[in-house]
């Protein structure tokens, strides 16, 4: 159950951009943030189950509700274990793959309210010997791209810690002391110098705002590649001898 709002957080300022397009009208698909990985190989399903739910309860900001209060928004934290991990065997369907990305595009082209409803969903597809999906969406109001992208790598290495295999265990930092961070540093010196630098650099190129944001809300915007695994095992390679 959720905590009484009044013991709930202020947003961020990224927050409020995103609150404010909520509380111009529905759901917004074009709010989504969402994708899946493609993991080959002999693997424990149940392992792979046991992985995303560390990673996913580890994230403090996924687990709150948002509510209007008489001190403004708040976003109120909820307990982090009663949310659903969506499983599927499509092994024995005709076309497994197919099954499972129509699975994920349906779910990621509705639109979600944080206000009334958990801000993600998570799912594991069997689609054949070796071979599984794990896939995430989240709203942008708790998470931003690069966030997804964190994500998504520290459920593997949380599939290699099960495994047996030496990885870095995800630390995430407390949403009370990111909101700390955020309002020393909008009162810094500092931010006014980089303020005052964007808006030089920047400001003959700024787009209306909301407008520009996305021209078909109902539309998510969608893309997928394959890399190139000796492209990969470099960047591994180089991020391993700066200690990152």
């Amino acid at each position: 159950m959720p905590e009484h709002p009044d013991s709930g957080m202020p947003l961020t300022v990224a927050q409020l951009r995103v609150w404010r397009l909520l509380q111009a009208g529905r759901a917004d698909p074009a709010l989504n943030i969402g994708g899946y990985m493609h993991i080959g190989g002999p693997l424990d399903p149940l392992r792979l189950k046991q992985a995303v739910r560390q990673v996913i309860d580890g994230i403090e900001t996924l687990h709150v509700r948002f509510v209007d209060t008489a001190r403004g928004v708040r976003q109120v934290p909820v307990q982090s274990s009663q949310w659903p991990l969506h499983t599927f065997d499509l092994r024995g369907e005709p076309s497994p793959r197919p099954a499972a990305e129509g699975w994920m595009r349906t779910n990621l082209a509705r639109g979600c309210d944080p206000r009334t409803e958990a801000p993600f969903t998570a799912a594991v597809f069997k689609v054949d010997k070796g071979e599984h999906f794990f896939y995430m969406r989240t709203h942008h109001i708790v998470m931003d791209g690069h966030g997804f992208a964190l994500l998504a790598a520290h459920v593997a290495g949380a599939c290699n810690r099960l495994n047996g295999t030496a990885h870095r265990p995800l630390l995430c930092t407390p949403l009370r002391s990111t909101l700390d961070d955020e309002t020393a540093y909008l009162c810094s010196a500092q931010y006014q110098e980089d303020k005052a630098y964007w808006l030089r650099r920047c400001r003959p190129q700024l787009p209306l705002w909301p407008s520009a944001i996305c021209t078909q809300p109902d539309k998510p915007v969608a893309a997928a590649t394959v890399l190139n695994p000796g492209h990969v095992e470099q960047w591994h390679h180089n991020a391993r001898r700066r200690g990152v």
